[in-house]
């Protein structure tokens, strides 16, 4: 999991969504989240440090790291474009926490597109995974 964009991390409420759809998700498989600065930041300033997290909340991860966690991912959920690629050139599916993706950087990817924030991770999380990963 990787999450930095304003939209996703900016505001309150989005964030709390994004948080509460990962223990959802981490009840059925294991979640990693190293935490961009911005993420991070974001969680502190808003309060949520205080709730449980039921994911593996990390520091940032160095690039060859990055792509290690990857490369041995069921599924890599992600607002990143570079990341998108990244998973893309990997034969990893990427799911996108925000109706948006970089279609130039991801051609012949599986991607779980989203409606709305997190709404089909969140309500889906198992689904989506099987859906994913075949």
């Amino acid at each position: 999991m990787t999450l930095h964009r304003p939209s996703n991390v900016d505001e309150p409420e989005t964030l709390r969504e994004i948080i509460l759809a990962l223990n959802d998700i981490a009840q059925e498989v294991s979640v990693i989240f190293p935490a961009h600065p911005r993420a991070r930041q974001r969680i502190a300033e808003f309060g949520f440090g205080h709730l449980d997290f039921d994911f593996q909340l990390l520091e940032p991860l160095g690039y060859l790291d990055s792509l290690a966690l990857m490369r041995h991912a069921a599924l890599v959920i992600t607002d990143s474009g570079g990341i998108q690629e990244e998973t893309t050139y990997l034969g990893v599916p990427f799911g996108r926490p925000f109706g948006r993706v970089h279609p130039e950087r991801s051609r012949g990817a599986q991607d779980i597109a989203q409606d709305k924030p997190f709404d089909r991770v969140h309500t889906e999380p198992v689904e989506v995974l099987r859906t994913s990963i075949g």
